[in-house]
């Protein structure tokens, strides 16, 4: 799925179609949200984990 795969794939199999794995976009997927969560939380102290024993 990196550049170098997709262009080393159309340049030796120029009538080849290239098909990604659900899973493997879907795993891309979550960890980019998960950073953005991440990220967010730490800037923001509305979203900082509530601590009821003060």
């Amino acid at each position: 799925m990196s550049p170098a795969f997709i262009r080393g794939i159309t340049d030796n199999f120029p009538k080849a179609e290239i098909t990604f794995d659900i899973f493997c976009i879907m795993k891309i997927v979550n960890d980019v949200v998960d950073q953005v969560r991440r990220d967010e939380q730490t800037g923001n102290m509305l979203l900082k984990k509530y601590d009821a024993s003060g």
